[in-house]
């Protein structure tokens, strides 16, 4: 009973897909100053309406900026890009929501 249950926890957090990946890097790119410098820390999906995880990018000095917060909608519609700091930190909210990590680890 106990192994059943740990499987079905592992599988209910499995690692986000690499055409999800994509897709969401193809997202920042639109709102990220140096897109390519992107390095991210990736969480186990853990709901099918929305993906959160943390990102450290290039600014316009060259530097790296720090780790930020963001959540997009994963629920079929276009996907929106909701960054910490930002739209009044709803990627707090959304990442709360959804028990998400809202700090890097």
């Amino acid at each position: 009973m106990l192994l059943a249950f740990a499987a079905a926890a592992a599988a209910a957090f499995a690692a986000p897909s690499a055409s999800l990946k994509t897709e969401i890097k193809a997202a920042l790119d639109l709102v990220l100053i140096d897109a390519p410098s992107a390095r991210f820390q990736w969480q186990p999906v853990r709901s099918p309406q929305a993906y959160c995880a943390h990102f450290n990018s290039r600014n316009r000095l060259g530097g790296y900026s720090g780790w930020t917060l963001f959540c997009v909608n994963t629920n079929g519609e276009k996907m929106k890009v909701f960054l910490n700091g930002t739209y009044v930190d709803f990627a707090v909210l959304i990442a709360q929501g959804h028990g998400y990590d809202v700090d890097p680890q």
